[in-house]
C-alpha cells in the first residue's frame, strides 16, 4: 500500500528516477510500499533484491540545489566528499517548483537511535570538527555565504529587531486581538526586547563561538548516520555560514542531559587538535541559548507575519513560540551542568 501524501503523479515522476537505477535488461522497478517518515520524505520498497529500498524527499528547488552544491563541490573541495548523503537520483517535477531526490536506505544507522554507544558519538563529533577545521578560512566560505547565506552574528541580530518590529505590528489598527491573546504578544515582545537590549554581549560571545565556516544547519540527532566506521550527514537544505558552535548548539540539545556535557567536551576537543581551540571560560550554556534565541526569533518572523496578513497562523501558535522562547531567554536550557532542562 502506498502512502496517502504520495499522489499518483508523484508516483509516475519517481518512477522514471527509479527506472534510471535499474541495469539495462531488468525488469521495471515497482515501488511495493511506501513510509513517511517526515514531511516530503518517504522510504520506498521497491521490487528488487539488490536495492530494496529508498528514501525519497521532496525539496523547493533552492533547497536541492543548495544541497548538490553541498555533495557536488564544496564537500569535495575540502577532501570529505562521503561526509553528505548517498543521493542516487534527481528529478524535478513540471513547473520546477519542486524537485525529488532519491537515496540510499542507510536504515536504522542514525545517531538518534537508543542503543547508541560513545564511540559512535566520538567519531561524529571528530568528523564535525573535520568538517569545521576544513572550511574556515577557506576559498569556498565567500561563494557558501552567497548561495546559502549567513547564520552568524547579522542573522541573530536581524532575527531579533525584525522579530521585535514584527510581532509589534499585532496591535490596533492593524490587527485587534482578545485581551488573552494581547497578553501573549507582549510576553513575546518582553522577551524580544531582552535580547534587544542584551544584544552587545550576545554578540561578543558569538564573535567567540568558534571560526566562521561552513556549517550543517540543523544537525539534529537524527540526521547523522554512522556506518562501519564512517559518518554520514544527511538533510543539508539549511546550509550556511556560522561560527562553528552554531552546529554544536543545535546537536547537542538533543541529548539527554546528562550526556551534554561529554559531547560538548569531545567536540571541543577535536577543534583543539585541529588548531581551533575554545577558550576555556566560554559560557556554554548561555552561547547555546543565544543561538537557539536568534533562530526562534526568525521563525516568529514569519509566524507573525502570517496572523497579520490573515492566514491558517493563529495565536495558539504564537503560544508555542513564546514557551520556546522563554526556555531560551530564561535559561532553562543546561548544557554544561547536565542539568534536566
Amino acid at each position: 500500500m502506498t502512502s496517502p501524501s504520495l499522489s499518483p503523479g508523484d508516483l509516475a515522476l519517481l518512477a522514471g528516477a527509479l527506472g534510471r537505477l535499474s541495469d539495462g535488461g531488468r525488469e521495471p522497478v515497482r515501488v511495493v510500499s511506501a513510509t513517511v517518515l517526515g514531511e516530503g520524505v518517504h522510504r520506498l520498497e521497491l521490487s528488487r533484491a539488490d536495492r530494496p529500498c529508498v528514501v525519497v524527499k521532496r525539496l523547493r528547488s533552492h533547497r536541492a540545489r543548495l544541497e548538490q552544491r553541498v555533495t557536488g563541490r564544496w564537500l569535495p573541495g575540502v577532501g570529505l566528499d562521503g561526509l553528505g548523503p548517498p543521493r542516487l537520483s534527481t528529478v524535478a517535477e513540471t513547473d520546477g517548483t519542486y524537485v525529488w531526490h532519491v537515496y540510499d536506505d542507510l536504515g536504522a544507522r542514525g545517531l538518534d537511535r537508543p542503543d547508541l554507544d560513545a564511540g559512535a558519538v566520538d567519531l561524529t563529533m571528530c568528523r564535525l570538527a573535520d568538517l569545521h577545521a576544513r572550511f574556515a578560512g577557506h576559498l569556498l566560505l565567500p561563494e557558501v555565504r552567497f548561495a546559502a547565506g549567513d547564520l552568524g552574528v547579522y542573522f541573530y541580530t536581524r532575527s531579533v529587531r525584525d522579530a521585535l518590529a514584527t510581532v509589534d505590528r499585532m496591535r490596533p489598527p492593524r490587527l485587534v486581538p482578545c485581551p488573552e491573546d494581547a497578553t501573549t504578544r507582549d510576553g513575546v515582545l518582553a522577551r524580544l526586547q531582552t535580547l534587544r537590549d542584551d544584544e552587545p554581549a550576545r554578540v561578543r560571545l558569538l564573535e567567540g563561538a568558534g571560526p566562521e565556516t561552513l556549517v550543517h544547519g540543523d544537525l539534529t540527532r537524527e540526521n547523522v548516520f554512522v556506518l562501519d566506521g564512517a559518518v554520514r550527514l544527511i538533510d543539508w537544505d539549511h546550509v550556511g555560514v556560522a561560527p562553528a558552535a552554531f552546529d554544536l548548539s543545535t546537536h547537542v540539545t538533543h541529548y539527554p542531559p546528562a550526556q551534554r556535557p561529554l559531547v560538548v567536551d569531545r567536540y571541543t576537543a577535536a577543534m583543539a587538535e585541529r588548531g581551533f581551540p575554545f577558550r576555556d571560560d566560554l559560557d556554554w550554556d548561555l552561547l547555546v541559548r543565544t543561538f537557539e534565541a536568534g533562530r526562534l526569533a526568525n521563525q516568529l518572523i514569519w509566524l507573525a507575519t502570517g496572523v497579520l496578513e490573515g492566514t491558517e497562523t493563529t495565536f495558539d501558535r504564537l503560544v508555542e513560540w513564546d514557551q520556546a522562547l522563554a526556555a531560551a531567554v530564561d535559561g532553562t536550557v543546561s548544557v554544561v551542568s547536565g542539568a534536566a532542562p
